[in-house]
């Protein structure tokens, strides 16, 4: 019943790392697109490495992706400050630790579906996590300017077909903002509210 991790051996597949490691301990920097890989193999649970910078810390949130968060000191090797050192750094792991506990089974038991949630484009980052009959559909203002922006997802691809969904917003503390009764059929609109930069909103979307 042991938990193990590793660096993962270049020219090896993952399939054949997962066999033994429960996620990985690789020293990369920088967000890159891991939900392909997330939505096919439950095992290992991809990481990034996260040095300074909050946008990445918070898109690997969104994408479930194991978080080796690993500030520095000037001049030092990775690691070498601790994490309360680095406002910003502290302030979004906090931020998202929370969100994780609260919608933890979307990350724990549902599957990953990137961007593919949408059935248009969207100008910000977006991800989608499916339950059987719920979806969870993170929203994060990656921009440098206050933006609101329009979600649409084609809900019969992903939930049971009903003629009413329950659509419930939160903000990035986690509060419920608002429920409504979506009975548009399933060609679903969202809205989100004006969103700073780095600011998280979340539609959670249920068969009902």
């Amino acid at each position: 019943m042991a938990t193990f991790s590793g660096e993962t051996v270049i020219g090896r597949g993952t399939e054949q790392v997962g066999s033994v490691l429960d996620y990985t301990w690789n020293w990369n920097n920088g967000y890159f697109e891991t939900t392909p890989v997330l939505n096919v193999m439950r095992t290992p649970r991809l990481n990034i490495g996260i040095d300074d910078s909050p946008l990445i810390l918070k898109k690997a949130f969104c994408d479930g992706i194991f978080l080796n968060v690993r500030p520095r000191k000037i001049d030092k090797p990775n690691g070498t400050a601790l994490i309360s050192e680095k406002p910003e750094i502290s302030a979004a792991l906090k931020e998202v630790a929370r969100l994780h506990r609260q919608f933890l089974p979307y990350f724990v038991e549902g599957h990953v579906l990137g961007n593919s949630v949408l059935s248009a484009p969207c100008p910000i980052f977006v991800c989608g996590h499916q339950l059987p009959d719920k979806l969870l559909i993170i929203v994060l203002n990656d921009k440098t300017e206050p933006t609101e922006v329009s979600l649409q997802s084609s809900l019969d691809l992903w939930l049971p077909a009903v003629g009413t969904y329950r659509v419930k917003y939160y903000n990035s503390q986690g509060n419920l903002l608002q429920t409504i009764s979506w009975k548009e059929g399933f060609n679903w609109i969202g809205k989100s509210r004006l969103l700073q930069p780095l600011e998280l909103a979340l539609f959670e979307i249920g068969a009902n």
